[in-house]
This record gives C-alpha cells, structure tokens and sequence, in this order.
C-alpha cells in the first residue's frame, strides 16, 4: 500500500486523488449510497479516477466557458513554453491553476448533483448553496492566478 501511494506523484495526488476522495465522500453522502469499492486499494484507484475525470471536465469544458464568458483570458502556448524555460516559477503558478480549475469542477457537479437529489427527494440541500459557493470561490481564484501568470510571461517577454 505505501509503495503504491509513494509512486503517485505529488502533482498527481492534488490534482487528481484530492478532488476524487473530496467528491466521492461528499456524493456518497448526498446519494446515502456507496459506489466506492470498501477494498482501499480499489478505492483509492477509483477515486484517483473520479478525480481524472473532473480534471478534464475542467479543462475540456470548464475552461474553454470561462474563456468564451471572457471571465478569464489565457496566452498562447507558445508563449508559456518559452517563459517556462527561463522561469520555473510559472509552471508552479499553473500546476496550482489547475488545481483551481479542478476544484471547479468538484463543487460544480456537487451543485449540480445537490440540486438533482434536491429535485427527486422534493427537499432542498441547503449544502448546495455552499457549492455554488465554493465555485465561485474557486472561479475567482482560478482567475487571479491565471493573471499573475499572465503578467509574469508579459514580464519575461518584454525582458527578451
């Protein structure tokens, strides 16, 4: 067991386990069902997956809303993989974006899956609201981060 949570790199488990395990024991909470396996090992994999899952819905579709509402704005690739070369700094800046931008993505479908079981039950989880909440929350901040990432490959440009 340890050395299969020693493989898993550190990125690895904020990104992707964090959020897993922060959504399936919320979700299992919310349904008052279990579809996480009692096994650890199998749990830890399927949370590690639950996890992947919301990473991408926050870049595949989260992301590209954000831009399209214009409540964040991103640069060129190009531009990142230049600065990145000179700066290491801005790749930590963006691995904690994306975990902004996972973190999105949990507490939106926990709003959405809240205000389902809402819907079904004819009762209203009143937790939904501190979801909304939390997305807000995690919104902001995502674009906070992403300016100072801006600024900071604006800086290095102007310096080359």
């Amino acid at each position: 067991m340890e050395k299969i949570i020693e493989k898993i790199e550190v990125y690895h488990f904020i990104n992707y386990l964090l959020p897993g395990i922060i959504f399936g024991t919320i979700f299992t909470e919310i349904t008052q069902k279990n579809f996480f396996n009692d096994n650890i090992i199998l749990a830890i994999i399927e949370y590690y997956f639950v996890g992947l899952v919301l990473s991408r819905i926050g870049s595949i579709i989260i992301k590209p809303i954000l831009e399209k509402l214009k409540i964040i704005t991103c640069v060129k690739y190009s531009q990142y993989i230049n600065c990145s070369e000179t700066d290491n700094k801005v790749e930590l800046l963006q691995r904690e974006a994306n975990q902004y931008r996972t973190y999105i993505s949990v507490f939106l479908c926990l709003t959405i899956l809240a205000i389902y079981y809402s819907f079904i039950n004819n009762i209203f989880y009143n937790i939904s609201l501190l979801f909304l909440a939390l997305t807000v929350l995690f919104i902001l901040s995502y674009r906070k981060q992403l300016k100072f990432i801006i600024e900071r490959l604006q800086y290095a440009n102007q310096k080359k």
